[in-house]
């Protein structure tokens, strides 16, 4: 039996990969027909039926206007049929929503739709995550070496779109269809490229390694070949710099999210939340104006009537909007702002560590010899892979977290959240990779 059994398993596993072959195509069929037909059964729970007739209630994409009118053009003679503009005032909360963005921008949509789908008739901030979400995350790891093992995931990626294939981590539960891939792969090489233009700011590949090679240098330092702009492991020197550069960018997300809610409330006539967030934003001037004057000493005229402005037209909001709280949660708006000092903060302490793995092994190479650097380079490579491995969720984490907490909230994204578009179709074209 021992020495049979092989040839006995080998032969049922071909037999069984033989009726796969066979059986898959009916199979995909009678499932594609029998989800089709629980589909229309479904339908016609929702239609107004008589006798003679039935009537059927439902929403479209604008832009498949023209198709619908020239489908039911061919039935004119038994259908009676009218369509109308959605309002986005008075039906907001009924008419469902489909994103369209553009090439560049729609694989991001991911991020959005993992929450949450924008109500009919407010704004849709996908193009916001896909300016920044990468090029934090870029600013955040900024190092060469992890870019190319950014580049191997992504050639991984890459084989399973050209195959069509999805991907399957059973140990984490994922399985991602062939399309969600293909999105999934471009986000990544936008993370990639950004991760490769703050690693040359930097002048960082697995820490400094490069500059232990002569090939990156800190001008006044050291000698090499390329001079680093930015040397953010040496945090005396740029650490006012970074921090006051990602602060900048807290002010610039804070501010266009209570831009947005101001032009929403006004737009739909929701006249507290525009006072409300008109308030905000002249409090926040103020605290800005105050803090800048506090750190620096710099008080001038300009500056003092600029800052009495803003907190004039905070108390201003505070009466129109009837909010009171407003005062107490000033001070949050404006935590929120510092809140971005965390992309210099998470990326300075990757760098350090990075730099520390890189260290040891030139250590080692140092004491030892030629068998210090085989050591040393197997080292500090299984160290940074620890680091990469410890830190990665963070670096994702903390620059989408921005802009789901501090930016999402500020134009009421999940006060004001809708229903994704599921329109009536055939799953016909999704067989494929039905499971």
């Amino acid at each position: 039996r021992a020495k049979l059994a092989p040839e006995e398993l080998e032969n049922v596993h071909s037999a069984l990969v033989r009726l796969r072959k066979e059986a898959e195509g009916p199979l995909r069929a009678l499932w594609t027909r029998a989800v089709d037909e629980v589909a229309r059964l479904r339908a016609l729970l929702d239609i107004a039926a008589g006798r003679f007739g039935f009537a059927l209630f439902g929403w479209i994409p604008a832009r498949l206007k023209g198709k619908v009118e020239e489908a039911l053009a061919a039935h004119r003679d038994h259908v009676v049929y009218t369509l109308e503009p959605a309002d986005e005032h008075h039906e907001a909360d009924r008419v469902p929503v489909t994103l369209e963005n553009g090439p560049m921008v729609k694989p991001f949509q991911m991020l959005i739709e993992f929450l949450n789908t924008p109500k009919y008739g407010t704004w849709d901030p996908t193009w916001v995550v896909a300016v920044f979400f990468p090029f934090w995350f870029g600013m955040i790891v900024g190092d060469l070496g992890y870019a190319l093992l950014f580049v191997l995931v992504a050639r991984l990626l890459a084989g399973l779109v050209k195959r069509n294939e999805p991907l399957v981590i059973e140990f984490f539960g994922i399985h991602m269809k062939p399309p969600v891939v293909k999105d999934l792969l471009f986000v990544l090489n936008a993370m990639i490229f950004w991760t490769v233009v703050w690693g040359f700011i930097y002048g960082e590949f697995f820490g400094n390694f490069f500059e232990h090679l002569g090939i990156f240098y800190v001008p006044g330092h050291t000698e090499g070949l390329l001079p680093v702009l930015i040397p953010r492991a040496d945090t005396a020197k740029t650490a006012t710099l970074l921090i006051l550069v990602s602060i900048a960018f807290g002010i610039v997300q804070v501010f266009h999210g209570l831009g947005v809610r101001a032009w929403l409330g006004l737009r739909h006539g929701h006249m507290k939340h525009f006072w409300e967030a008109v308030g905000y934003l002249g409090g926040l001037t103020g605290l800005i104006v105050f803090s800048y004057e506090f750190l620096t000493g710099q008080a001038n005229g300009a500056l003092n009537l600029i800052m009495y402005l803003g907190f004039a037209v905070f108390v201003l909001a505070i009466v129109m909007s009837r909010m009171v709280l407003m005062v107490a949660e000033l001070p949050t708006q404006g935590g929120h702002i510092l809140s971005y000092i965390r992309i210099y903060a998470v990326g300075v302490a990757g760098a350090i560590m990075a730099n520390l793995a890189t260290d040891l092994g030139f250590a080692l190479a140092d004491k030892v010899g030629l068998i210090g650097i085989l050591v040393g380079l197997v080292l500090a490579l299984l160290t940074h892979l620890t680091i990469l491995a410890l830190t990665l969720m963070g670096h994702i984490l903390q620059p989408i977290r921005l802009i789901w907490v501090e930016f999402f909230t500020k134009f009421g994204f999940y006060e004001e959240s809708g229903r994704p578009y599921r329109p009536f179709k055939s799953v016909r074209n999704d067989a494929g990779s039905a499971s």
